[in-house]
């Protein structure tokens, strides 16, 4: 998570806000290059028109995967009509099979492929089922990019294993908050570093730590 010193995400909602360093920006591509897939929502996809590739460091690509229960993604988005260095790497949406059955022939005309989840009413996507299909598809190791609320839902149910809080030296005193870390008693700051004029905080449970201390 890149946020201000406030705990905002951006500036406004609906816009993205540039944070971090260039240190942050390679730091983020050295970890795309390490994980089996890198994880973004819908709003991600529309507000920031991101690549998700491997550009600023070395190392390959991650299989890009998208969740949106509804199909809300657009489908003219980079991520879905990518460069041809980029053509190799391979997207997942992750929809509810409730989704609109036009924007799901759309998304297969462009060879991108769909998982569906049964889901109720408002076609959210189960998380816990969601990392259960994707180890079934031998992806194990996630990378979760953003944005704010697949965060929260991320940290709120505990499914991680680690939190990257990458913090830039700006307030913006008003913008998009994302979930608080500091108020979580469970969590332990396991490591502090300096990138250029970045601060990178990560987290890890405190079960963990008794964990890690033991063996």
């Amino acid at each position: 998570m890149a946020t201000s010193l406030d705990g905002k995400i951006s500036a406004a909602e609906g816009t993205q806000t540039w944070l971090t360093s260039e240190a942050s920006k390679v730091f983020v591509h050295r970890q795309r290059s390490i994980y089996d897939a890198v994880l973004i929502g819908a709003n991600t996809v529309n507000i920031d028109n991101p690549r998700l590739t491997v550009r600023e460091a070395e190392g390959r690509n991650p299989i890009r995967i998208i969740l949106d229960g509804n199909l809300s993604s657009m489908i003219d988005s980079e991520i879905f009509n990518p460069p041809e260095a980029d053509k190799e790497s391979k997207t997942l949406i992750l929809c509810s099979a409730n989704a609109d059955e036009k924007k799901k022939n759309n998304f297969i005309k462009r060879c991108i492929g769909l998982i569906e989840f049964e889901t109720r009413d408002n076609n959210e996507l189960n998380l816990k089922e969601v990392l259960k299909k994707l180890s079934e598809l031998k992806i194990t190791s996630l990378f979760v990019e953003g944005g704010g609320q697949v965060f929260a839902r991320f940290i709120s149910q505990r499914l991680f294993d680690e939190i990257i809080v990458l913090k830039a030296p700006v307030t913006l005193n008003r913008g998009v908050d994302i979930i608080s870390i500091d108020t979580e008693e469970d969590l332990y700051l396991f490591k502090k570093e300096q990138l250029d004029k970045d601060i990178l905080l990560s987290y890890k449970l405190k079960a963990a730590e008794h964990v890690y201390r033991n063996n």
